[in-house]
């Protein structure tokens, strides 16, 4: 399901990181002010063209941000933002990192525990 409103507050916060006004990330991605506004609101709909060119411009993944909007099924993909940054920091780190923690995420879903 998608989340919108997650959604566009992921945007503002990535937006002010990068120390990029509404007026500005609106223009670079060809759409008005209040169709951002309404964005970091919630209240917008992103078509994935947009969100494509929202990860161009505030620098980001745009498979990530298309998974993080809930355009993805949540069986298929993470359905939280947390997740995607997970895998975002999991992706950068060293393959042995990598697969230790891909054998605890899924030791976690298969229910497995090593205090039981």
């Amino acid at each position: 399901m998608a989340d919108f409103e997650q959604f566009g507050r992921f945007i503002r916060a990535s937006r002010t990181e990068n120390d990029i006004g509404v007026r500005e990330l609106a223009r670079r991605v060809d759409i008005t002010g209040g169709a951002m506004s309404q964005l970091e609101q919630g209240k917008y709909r992103p078509s994935i063209e947009l969100i494509k060119r929202l990860a161009d411009a505030l620098e980001l993944n745009a498979d990530e941000l298309i998974v993080a909007v809930g355009l993805v099924p949540d069986d298929v993909y993470p359905e939280s933002l947390l997740e995607v940054r997970l895998f975002r920091a999991v992706k950068a780190a060293p393959p042995e990192v990598q697969r230790e923690t891909l054998d605890e995420l899924t030791q976690t879903r298969n229910g497995d525990n090593d205090n039981e």
